[in-house]
């Protein structure tokens, strides 16, 4: 799950989620250092605009389908 660390309420947000998936998703920045590399699939310029998660396929899910999926 990527999400956007300088963001207060995302990484809040990722407190309670990863707490939930108990250790099942890991979750990264994705405007850490070599994130966005490593995961071509996501938007490589800009702002994220909300989480994104990529699952073990590669497949790109956004938003509610990203926490959906994510479960």
């Amino acid at each position: 799950m990527l999400f956007d660390g300088t963001c207060p309420f995302c990484r809040k947000q990722v407190v309670g989620l990863n707490a939930l998936m108990r250790g099942r998703v890991a979750f990264e920045s994705a405007y850490d250092p070599g994130v966005r590399e490593r995961f071509p699939m996501v938007p490589q310029q800009g702002m994220l605009g909300e989480m994104k998660f990529v699952d073990a396929g590669g497949r790109l899910f956004g938003g509610a389908a990203a926490i959906a999926q994510a479960f």
